[in-house]
């Protein structure tokens, strides 16, 4: 196989609830999951270059849409999945989205000649995370796109470090880092902000500002165990194994992958009229999620079990997500119910 250059892999790089924590089953067919989502009929996992459905009732397997490849609902990488209120599936790699029907009938299919990031559908639009370069000079961009791909309104504009330099790429790398997170729903977008704190701002579907939510919040430094744990995690990572000494030739010192403290959000979700922020803050082995409704009003701030990036999920009340048993070398479903404000 055909290695990827370190280079550009690191530029593409108030009360608490429990009750009924438990397994749900177990789904031995899957290979290496990238992300699960769902809804109140369905469970959608990404894995081995398509999205495997099953049952929110019996929690066996229904369909998989699509598979290894370049033509028709095949994709390059596990895709993403965004759930939209009709029912249907956006399907997305790094430069293709598909449309399709639970069923499995897609809709329709676009391919992008230039990468992105992320993309997802907001009114007629497409709302895309992407990188560009002019004069020398690498962003970070977010914007509004038509089908075509022709930028409507751009919403996020950052510069990164020129690509052309691999000691400033590194340099300015961090392990723990402030990143724009994107939602759409309701035909609204909301940019999670996490470089200005515990913020985000919502937009209409046409890319203008409709308000935003600043809350306060106490900053978490980021302690010398947590950092000898993510340089481990983050050496272990398979594409940076074979490339681990010429990143560690470039950093002369480990504390520069770190900033002081860390972001004030790590993941961000708008689901069901609900938005659900992951902080870094843990007690014992369960970490914190803030939820608040569409205004910014606190509903709940829980302490839910460790899941793995991408591999939980929220829908009617319930926290889902995938655990990996190495003991039975199977994944299994997990869930737990939150309790909400009415």
């Amino acid at each position: 196989m055909k290695k990827i250059p370190l280079l550009m892999i690191l530029l593409v790089a108030t009360s608490a609830t429990f009750i009924h924590a438990k397994k749900l089953a177990s789904i031995p067919d899957l290979l290496k999951p990238f992300m699960l989502r769902a809804d109140q009929r369905f469970i959608y996992i990404s894995d081995d270059y398509g999205v495997k459905i099953y049952s929110t009732d019996t929690f066996t397997f229904q369909r998989k849409i699509g598979r290894l490849g370049g033509g028709p609902a095949e994709f390059s990488i596990s895709p993403r999945i965004q759930l939209l209120p009709s029912g249907r599936i956006l399907i997305t790699d790094i430069n293709k989205c598909v449309l399709s029907e639970p069923g499995g009938n897609i809709v329709f299919e676009k391919k992008a000649q230039m990468p992105f990031r992320d993309l997802k559908i907001i009114g007629d639009n497409f709302l895309i995370k992407y990188l560009t370069y002019t004069a020398n000079q690498l962003y970070d961009e977010i914007s509004i796109m038509d089908h075509d791909f022709k930028v409507v309104k751009n919403l996020f504009k950052k510069k990164k470090a020129p690509p052309t330099d691999l000691g400033k790429v590194i340099s300015n790398f961090k392990l723990v880092d402030n990143i724009v997170i994107t939602a759409c729903y309701d035909d609204k977008i909301f940019l999670a902000r996490g470089e200005e704190g515990f913020y985000y701002e919502i937009f209409d579907s046409k890319g203008n500002k409709l308000s935003s939510v600043n809350k306060p919040y106490k900053k978490l430094s980021i302690s010398k165990e947590d950092k000898e744990i993510l340089i481990e995690q983050f050496k272990q990572r398979s594409w940076m194994q074979s490339r681990w000494t010429t990143f560690n030739k470039y950093v002369k010192d480990y504390n520069s992958l770190f900033p002081e403290y860390y972001p004030a959000m790590q993941d961000f979700f708008v689901i069901e009229g609900n938005v659900y922020i992951k902080t870094f803050n843990r007690k014992n082995d369960l970490e914190e999620y803030v939820i608040l409704d569409l205004k910014g009003n606190i509903q709940a701030e829980v302490y839910l079990p460790k899941a793995t990036y991408n591999l939980f999920t929220f829908t009617n009340e319930r926290f889902y997500y995938l655990v990996d048993n190495d003991d039975e070398e199977t994944w299994e479903l997990h869930s737990e119910e939150i309790s909400l404000k009415k």
